[in-house]
This record gives structure tokens, C-alpha cells and sequence, in this order.
């Protein structure tokens, strides 16, 4: 480019273009210089793993399809220079070969701890050189024939430590919590900047431990307590639904009813200042002092859209056991968000689904550890988990 454009290099540079050719220290031709997918690798290394894959092992805590494809298929096709030898290999790993699209994808076959089956797609461009026109130049064709049986191989942990899966996915489960949380409080706050200093405030207390820590029993602090602190908001959620219902108005003779789209807010008739119920349609948060009333207003709000398990955030143990006494009469099980942590499944039973025909209640289920217990409404003070 120096004698096309009259460009000047730096000094002791080691690289030069003449006429439209790769340079090194004068002497060596490198080849074109026009396409930089030719340079040489020692030179220019590609990025280890795509942004895409970078979080993938982040939120999961095993290693990525593509890191799995960057270190196994490399050395497969160096010494498999035919079709039904380079197929045969690639299923040894759990590595098919089909057409896309746009070219040619591997699909890896894995299964995790419990032995559930997933793929995943990489396309093969992932690996330098030998993209699909290279693949069907040495091999032929891709996806006109039926491959070998693919073995699915076990989901490799990131750096060989089991619990590592397990606390990547209770990291991203809090990061997407606190996220979530800080929305709907920082929507439901008066006053802006009041609202975004006092979040700012809760991010910064809620750190999640590093894996170390966490591995000795550490335990990152409750969400909902920071905010309450900081904020002085309380949350009141209902489980997981399949379908989220948006918030709608449910003025009474109590409460007005304002706003609209994804939030309702409700204030006492009468008053100013007061306490506030701001509904998000799976999330209700109390700002201000909440009273037995207010508590029973979100209570109700979550129950018309079908809550049966509500779990509690920024509460005290005293409060949530008057939370649950409101609840009974609105055939509702209200939980700390702390109980709720430690349950891995719950789901309400009822009497179709227990015995078809019987007259037996609704019922809430709690599963953890794959052991099945149970307790009715209305809620006795003490269960056993």
C-alpha cells in the first residue's frame, strides 16, 4: 500500500505490502494480503470462543459446543481423509454433520446430570479453513446420506468441577432476579432520582460470592431485604405461570386504581402520601408502611389471576406469618422468599389431578431432592420439607 497510496509504515514494523502480497521482514511472501481469513495464525490468532459462546458457559457452567468443536475436530480431520472414517469419529464424540441453511453445521449431542438429552448447532466455520466448501471439497456432499448412530456424550463441567454447573446457574438465576426486582422498584418509586440513587445503593450490597466462598457456604444477601432497606419497598410474587397475566385495574371501596399498560398503581381513597400498591401482574410491591390491608390487597390481586404459592421478599419472619394468616381465607400459601429457594419445585395439585372424583382439597405440593411431601390449605405454621 506504501507504493500504491503512498501510506508509511511504523518504524521496525515487520510487515509490508507489495503489490497486493503478505511481506514479512522483507523477505518472506505470506501470500494475498487482501483477505485477512489467509494470514498467518501465529500472527493473527482468532478469538478462542465467539461472544456467543462466552455466555453460554458463563450462565451454565459447562463447556460450550463450540469450544468442544474448536478442540475435538481439528485433529479428526488431519487424519481422516475419507467420508465414512471422518462420520465415523465425529459420532464417537457425539458430533453430527449436517446441512444448513447457509452451509454445513455440527450438532452436538449432550446430556446432562439427570440424563436429559439436548443439542446444540455449531456452524463449521467455527473452524478456520474448513468451512463447508473446504468439507465437501475432501469429503463430499454434506447430508445425502444417513450417518452412523451418534453416541451423546456427557455435559463436561468447566474446569472438571462438578460444582461449578450448579453455581453458574444460582449466579445467573440471582443476576436475572435482582435485575427483574430493581425494574419493578425502581417503576413503582416516587421520584426518579430518589429511586435510582437508592437502587444504585442496593445493587452495590448485593454481590454475589465467588465460587470459592460460595463452595464454603457462603450465600449471596436476600434481594428483597436490600431493597427493603434501601428503598422500603416489599415484594409479594407468585410462582412461574405459563402464561403472565398483565395487571388490570381492581379499584374497590378501599383503594382507587391508576396507570395503565404494565403497571397499576393503588392508594388509599382520601389520602396523600400514603402507603402504595403497585401491581405488575406477577409481582406486587408494598412501598411505604404496608398494613394487614395493603398485604390483603396484593394478596388478592395474585389471587385472581390464579396464584396458589406466593413467596414473600423484603418481610420480616413476623410479617410473613401474618401475611400467611391474611392468606387462608383467600386459599393462598404465602412463603419467605428464603423457603422458596430451598424447595426446587412447587406446584398446586388439584382434585382432578390427585384422585378423579375424590373430594379431597387443593393442595399444594412441594418437591425437593425428588422426595414428594405435602401439606393442605389452610396452611399449618410448621411443615416438614
Amino acid at each position: 500500500m506504501e507504493d500504491r497510496f503512498g501510506w508509511k509504515r511504523e518504524e521496525n514494523s515487520r510487515w509490508e505490502v507489495v503489490e497486493g502480497r503478505l511481506i514479512l521482514d522483507g523477505m518472506t511472501d505470506q501470500g494475498p494480503a487482501n483477505n485477512p481469513r489467509d494470514w498467518p495464525d501465529r500472527y493473527f490468532p482468532p478469538p478462542k470462543l465467539s461472544a456467543q459462546g462466552r455466555r453460554q458457559e458463563k450462565a451454565s457452567g459447562y463447556v460450550s459446543a463450540e469450544r468442544l468443536i474448536k478442540e475435538v475436530v481439528p485433529d479428526l480431520i488431519a487424519n481422516n481423509h475419507d467420508r465414512a472414517s471422518f462420520l465415523a469419529e465425529l459420532a464417537k464424540e457425539g458430533i453430527e454433520l449436517v446441512k444448513a441453511h447457509r452451509g454445513a453445521a455440527y450438532v452436538v449431542h449432550m446430556q446432562d446430570e439427570q440424563g436429559r438429552n439436548c443439542n446444540e448447532q455449531v456452524k463449521t466455520s467455527v473452524i478456520r479453513g474448513w468451512g463447508a466448501k473446504a468439507l465437501e471439497g475432501r469429503y463430499g456432499p454434506i447430508g445425502t446420506e444417513i450417518g452412523p448412530t451418534i453416541c451423546a456424550r456427557a455435559m463436561t463441567p468447566q474446569g472438571g468441577n462438578a460444582e461449578w454447573p450448579r453455581y453458574a446457574l444460582a449466579k445467573s438465576q440471582y443476576r436475572e432476579r435482582l435485575n427483574s426486582m430493581c425494574q419493578n422498584v425502581r417503576a413503582a418509586l416516587p421520584g426518579l432520582n430518589a429511586a435510582r440513587e437508592s437502587l444504585s445503593a442496593a445493587r452495590a450490597v448485593c454481590v454475589f460470592p465467588t465460587f470459592e466462598e460460595w463452595n464454603s457456604g457462603t450465600r449471596p444477601p436476600d434481594i428483597g431485604a436490600v431493597l427493603f432497606a434501601n428503598c422500603g419497598a416489599q415484594v409479594l410474587e407468585r410462582g412461574r405461570a405459563d402464561d403472565p397475566s398483565p395487571p388490570r385495574p381492581e379499584p374497590d371501596k378501599t383503594y382507587i386504581a391508576s396507570g395503565s399498560g404494565r403497571k397499576t398503581i393503588y392508594t388509599r381513597r382520601g389520602t396523600i402520601g400514603g402507603p402504595r400498591i403497585v401491581d405488575f401482574g406477577d409481582k406486587v410491591v408494598l412501598v411505604g408502611r404496608a398494613r394487614d390491608q395493603e398485604i390483603r390487597k396484593a394478596l388478592q390481586l395474585l389471587s385472581l389471576r390464579g396464584a396458589k404459592v406466593v413467596s414473600g421478599s423484603g418481610f420480616t419472619l413476623r410479617e410473613i406469618r401474618r401475611a400467611q394468616k391474611i392468606a387462608k381465607d383467600l386459599g393462598v400459601v404465602v412463603l419467605s422468599r428464603e423457603e422458596i429457594s430451598r424447595i426446587s419445585n412447587v406446584r398446586t395439585e388439584t382434585p382432578e389431578t390427585v384422585t378423579r372424583g375424590s373430594n379431597k382439597p387443593a393442595e399444594v405440593v412441594i418437591t425437593k431432592d425428588y422426595d414428594r411431601t405435602s401439606f393442605q390449605h389452610p396452611l399449618s405454621q410448621s411443615f416438614e420439607r
